[in-house]
C-alpha cells in the first residue's frame, strides 16, 4: 500500500509542481524529459529516479541538465544531425544539477510524504 502511495506522491509532485513550473518557462514535456529552444540552443532537463528506489519507504530523484546545439553535434559526429526534440543524453554539455552548480551530487528524497534534499 505504501508503494502505491509514494509512486502517486512522486507523480503528483511532477504533475502539479515541477511540470507547471517548467511549462511557465516554456519547456515542453515528454515523459520525464523537458526542453525549450532559446535562439538556436536547446536547454534540456531530465528527472532521473534512483535505480535503488524501492517505493516502500522512499523515492529518490535528481535533475540532469544539458545544452544541445545542432551545429556542434553535427561537427562532433561528422554527420548532419537534426534532432527536433533533444534529451539530456543528446547534449554536448550535460551533467547532474549538483555537479554543474557546486560539484556535489544532489538527490531529492520523498520519504513518506516529506521531501528532503540529500547530498552524496
Amino acid at each position: 500500500m505504501q508503494e502505491a502511495k509514494l509512486k502517486q506522491q512522486f507523480d503528483d509532485l511532477l504533475k502539479f509542481t515541477i511540470a507547471p513550473a517548467l511549462k511557465n518557462l516554456e519547456f515542453k514535456k515528454k515523459g520525464l524529459h523537458f526542453n525549450r529552444k532559446v535562439n538556436d540552443i536547446f536547454q534540456c532537463l531530465n528527472i532521473q529516479k534512483s535505480k535503488w528506489n524501492s517505493y516502500d519507504e522512499s523515492v529518490s530523484f535528481t535533475f540532469n541538465l544539458g545544452f544541445y546545439y545542432g551545429k556542434i553535434n553535427s561537427v562532433l559526429s561528422e554527420t548532419e544531425v537534426s534532432i527536433l526534440s533533444p534529451c539530456v543524453n543528446d547534449c554536448f554539455i550535460q551533467g547532474r544539477i549538483g555537479s554543474l552548480t557546486k560539484n556535489i551530487d544532489h538527490w531529492f528524497m520523498n520519504f513518506m510524504g516529506l521531501l528532503r534534499r540529500r547530498l552524496r
